[in-house]
């Protein structure tokens, strides 16, 4: 088995990173265009892209890495919300990365919560859940 350089890794890395956020915007449209996907779970996920694009943020993009990882949070939360209401299978069914897309949203929820400000947090799981109309 040839090794792999570690200059080779990070190359990799790095060209999954950067194709990290169009799989995305891929994963969200494709289960938006799902006709098997609750039309309330897709107002969210519209809304929580429209927020990660939109110009006001409740942190703003020009703070490096904070600034994108409330857009991320949110995302990620709705994306959770589906899971558990339609299980694993339909949000792999529509991703097209080499991560493990449950486990990538796991772990981004899991930075927001070491590193975003709880009144953040706060906000964003409020509105994700004021908008389904239940608390979770």
């Amino acid at each position: 088995m040839p090794e792999t350089s570690p200059d080779t890794l990070d190359s990799e890395r790095l060209r999954n990173l950067a194709l990290f956020v169009p799989r995305l915007v891929k994963l969200v449209w494709r289960l938006i265009r799902d006709s098997e996907v609750p039309l309330q779970e897709k107002i969210l996920l519209g809304a929580a892209a429209f927020y990660a694009i939109g110009p006001i943020d409740l942190v703003p993009d020009t703070i490096p890495v904070l600034g994108q990882l409330d857009d991320l949070y949110l995302i990620a939360l709705c994306l959770l919300r589906l899971l558990h209401r339609s299980g694993e299978e339909k949000i792999r069914q529509h991703w097209e990365g080499p991560e493990d897309i449950v486990h990538l949203l796991h772990s981004v929820t899991d930075l927001a919560t070491r590193y975003l400000p709880s009144i953040i947090r706060g906000r964003i799981r409020g509105w994700v859940e004021a908008q389904s109309g239940e608390s979770t």
